[in-house]
C-alpha cells in the first residue's frame, strides 16, 4: 500500500496531555510511568502501569485513551476501541479519542466508522489537521479520491506541512490519473524531506505513467540508494528499462525485487521470453 498510514508518536499524543491526569496522586504517578514505559516502545509495561491509573481513578479519561494506544501499538485493535469509546464516554468532547478510535477502524478496514470518528474529531476541533489527513486516507482506502484530495488539502492549510500528506495527496491525484499534480505533489514531498525513499519512488511512477521512463529510472535510482532494500523501487525501474527495450537491466532489477520478495516483474518477463543474462 503506497498510502501513508499515519502511526502517531508519543510527542504528538502528549498534544492532548496538557493538565494533570487526575487528582488522585498514585494514579498520575501510574499514568507518568506508563507515558515512559510507552516512550521506551514497552507497550505491554505501558498497559500494566496505564491499568493501575484506571483502578485508582477509573474516571481518567486521558489513561483510558493512551492504554487504547498502547493496545493499538501491539495490534490488539478491538481492545484499543474498547478503551477509546470508555475514554468518549467519560468525555465526549475529547477530539483526539474519536481520532484515535479512528485509526483503530482503519487498522481493521472499518473506514466508514473510521471516517464517522474522524468527522466528529473535526467537528470538536475544526482545526485538527491530524484527522483531516487521517479522514483524507479512509476515504482514499475507499476509492473516494476527490473527497481525499479535499481533506489532504484542508491538512494543508491548517498548517501540516509534512512530506507525507503532500505524498498522500499525490498518490490520490496519482489514482486519479492527474499525474502532472501528483508529481507536483511528491516533488513536494522530497523538498520537506530529500530522504524520502517512498515519495521518489511514487514520482518515478507517475512519470512513468506519462511515458517519462528515462525520469522514472532517475528517481526510482534515489529511491533505491535511499533504501537498497526496496523491492518495489527495483520492480518499478526494471519495468521502465523494459519499456525502453533494455531487458539485460530489466533483468537485473527483477531478480533483484524478486529475492527482496516481489516476483512480478520477472514473471512478466519470463512469460514474454525477456529474460536477459
Amino acid at each position: 500500500m503506497r498510502f501513508v498510514c499515519l502511526l502517531l508518536s508519543l510527542a504528538a499524543l502528549l498534544t492532548s496531555y496538557a493538565a494533570p491526569v487526575t487528582n488522585n496522586a498514585e494514579a498520575e504517578q501510574a499514568f507518568s510511568r506508563g507515558l515512559e514505559a510507552h516512550k521506551q516502545k514497552d507497550y505491554t509495561q505501558a498497559i500494566t502501569y496505564y491499568t493501575q491509573a484506571i483502578k485508582l481513578d477509573p474516571k481518567s479519561a486521558l489513561a483510558y485513551n493512551f492504554r487504547g494506544n498502547a493496545y493499538d501499538s501491539l495490534g490488539d485493535y478491538n481492545k484499543a476501541i474498547a478503551d477509546y469509546t470508555q475514554a468518549i464516554k467519560l468525555d465526549p468532547n475529547y477530539a483526539w479519542a474519536y481520532n484515535n478510535r479512528g485509526l483503530a477502524y482503519a487498522s481493521l478496514g472499518d473506514y466508514s466508522k473510521a471516517i464517522a470518528d474522524y468527522t466528529q474529531a473535526i467537528k470538536l476541533d475544526p482545526k485538527f489537521a491530524l484527522a483531516y489527513n487521517n479522514r483524507g486516507l479512509a476515504y482514499a482506502s475507499l476509492g473516494d479520491y476527490s473527497k481525499a484530495i479535499a481533506d489532504y488539502t484542508q491538512a494543508i492549510k491548517l498548517d501540516l506541512n509534512y512530506a507525507w500528506v503532500y505524498n498522500n495527496r499525490g498518490l490520490a491525484y496519482d489514482s486519479l490519473g492527474d499525474y502532472s499534480k501528483a508529481i507536483a505533489d511528491y516533488t513536494q514531498a522530497i523538498k520537506l524531506d530529500p530522504n524520502y525513499a517512498l515519495a521518489y519512488n511514487n514520482r518515478g511512477l507517475a512519470y512513468a505513467s506519462l511515458g517519462d521512463h528515462s525520469k522514472a529510472i532517475a528517481d526510482c535510482t534515489q529511491a533505491i540508494k535511499l533504501d537498497p532494500n526496496y523491492a518495489w523501487a527495483y520492480n518499478n525501474r526494471g519495468l521502465s528499462y523494459a519499456m525502453l527495450g533494455d531487458y539485460k537491466s530489466a533483468t537485473k532489477d527483477a531478480r533483484k525485487a524478486c529475492e527482496l520478495g516481489e516476483c512480478d516483474l520477472l514473471q512478466i518477463l519470463g512469460k514474454n521470453k525477456h529474460i536477459r543474462d
